[in-house]
């Protein structure tokens, strides 16, 4: 709360300085911080009108998201995420901003065609950083998919390349329950899948029965 303070008195006090734009950001995160999003997204808002064109409102735009997303609203949150990412010259924000936009493919809306394509994008240009999360993030959406032999070669592939990555515990983990129940789980839904596929030919037979 102090931090707030601070912020909005220095907007009071010194409403022509040229650090404006930094402190509507710094009072946005403060409220971001409290998950006072409401109020963050007021913050983050007044910052876009007041300084369209300064570098700080395009970063802030990560934060916008951010805050969308806290409440439950993926696609505004995916909006801002784009927009960061189209906008910005900075390599680092830009892949900051993918990595985000893939989350929401993969976890928020299940849209996993385009969180597979989001993430190898991250994973052949990001820096290594990002493409470390972008490869366990295209293994796990695979997983989500219930394409376990993919799953595997991409934890696998993380552990490879990522062998002490901040997620290589994770992936270990993921590898040995796919292994030990993935097989099982996959042949099931075929087997599911094969039922549902002959239920008209069983409900035609049943019908011509009755009609004997």
């Amino acid at each position: 709360a102090s931090a707030q303070l601070l912020y909005e008195q220095f907007l009071k006090v010194y409403p022509d300085s040229p650090l404006l734009p930094n402190a509507w950001l710094g009072l946005g995160r403060t409220y971001a911080d409290q998950a006072n999003h409401r109020n963050a997204l007021q913050a983050f808002d007044r910052l876009a009108e007041g300084f369209p064109g300064d570098s700080t409102s395009v970063v802030a735009l990560l934060d916008v998201g951010d805050s969308w997303r806290a409440v439950g609203m993926p696609r505004k949150a995916l909006s801002a995420y784009t927009s960061c990412a189209r906008q910005t010259a900075d390599s680092t924000l830009k892949a900051s901003a993918d990595l985000r936009i893939a989350g929401i493919y993969e976890a928020d809306l299940g849209w996993n065609d385009r969180a597979i394509q989001a993430y190898n994008g991250l994973i052949d240009g990001a820096q290594r950083e990002y493409a470390s999360q972008a490869q366990f993030g295209l293994a796990r959406t695979f997983e989500r998919a219930g394409q376990t032999n993919l799953a595997l070669r991409e934890y696998q592939a993380y552990l490879r390349v990522y062998p002490g990555g901040p997620q290589a515990t994770d992936a270990e983990v993921r590898i040995r329950y796919l292994r030990e129940f993935g097989a099982d789980k996959a042949s099931g839904s075929a087997e599911v899948a094969e039922l549902l596929s002959a239920l008209p030919q069983i409900r035609a037979s049943s019908d011509a029965l009755h009609l004997i």
